[in-house]
């Protein structure tokens, strides 16, 4: 039997068992402080508020760095809105790079499957990326299929999506994959609901039609600091892909629910 089909068996496999347990644990966000999401919506009628500041440095020496906001709300059960930004602190040296700065991402999450012990937790995630920075490239838009499955100390999560680019460049893709798979748990054991460690890897087509596909690592921790407030950080490297993929790349913020 090929690997590919050993690999997809063992992960059907996972995700169909039986449950043994579920972490009582923060649910994590897209980006912070890695890129896998799980499929859990904010709870209904809580807002979160997250601040962090990024810093990157690609292959060619390219560096870029700045602070991102998002707010996410618990619009019903099962059912979240959000938004976020993010600045470069240098934004028309790097729009001569071809990064933008201040572009508005809106989303809204949507339970599909609520997780139990036959089955995963499923979700549904649209984006809108909107032109509202500087250098901005027009507006794009996303949907990713999101899974959580949850054993005694750890769960696994799954998103697979697709990037619509609404201004499409010479060469580039007008529909980009993009897929994860990752882990969290508590590295103190299953009693401990303060402290978080996550990690994942992530695999994204090229924005080039003739480019090469990237796959990036990337490791985090949240540490909840307060009753509703949460520390997160979070560091990746890329290690295949085109010259300008990230070297390494790291963030520090914090989140608070009210």
């Amino acid at each position: 039997m090929k690997r590919f089909e050993v690999l997809s068996l063992a992960l059907l496999a996972v995700f169909t068992a039986p449950r043994a347990g579920a972490q009582e644990i923060s649910n994590l966000e897209g980006g912070r402080p890695v890129t896998v999401e799980d499929a859990a919506p904010i709870e209904h009628g809580r807002l979160s508020g997250s601040f962090d500041y990024a810093y990157a440095r690609r292959l060619d020496g390219v560096e870029y760095a700045g602070p991102g906001l998002s707010l996410d709300y618990g619009v019903l059960r099962g059912f979240e809105l959000g938004a976020e930004t993010r600045y470069l602190t240098n934004p028309r040296l790097n729009a001569r790079r071809g990064i933008g700065s201040g572009d508005l991402d809106v989303h809204a999450l949507a339970s599909v499957l609520a997780e139990d012990a036959r089955r995963p937790g499923i979700a549904v995630r649209v984006d809108g990326f909107l032109p509202t920075g500087f250098a901005s490239h027009g507006a794009d838009f996303s949907g990713t299929l999101l899974a959580t499955r949850s054993f005694d100390e750890f769960r696994l999560h799954a998103n697979v999506g697709s990037l619509y680019v609404g201004d499409r460049r010479p060469g580039a893709r007008r529909n980009r994959l993009f897929a994860a798979a990752g882990i969290d748990t508590p590295p103190h054991g299953a009693w401990d609901t303060t402290t978080m460690g996550v990690a994942d890897v992530v695999v994204r087509q090229s924005v080039l039609t003739d480019g090469k596909v990237s796959m990036g690592l990337e490791i985090g921790v949240k540490r909840r600091v307060g009753i509703q407030t949460i520390f997160f950080a979070g560091l990746g490297t890329e290690i295949l892909g085109e010259r300008d993929r990230a070297r390494y790349r790291g963030l520090l913020g914090f989140s608070h629910a009210f």
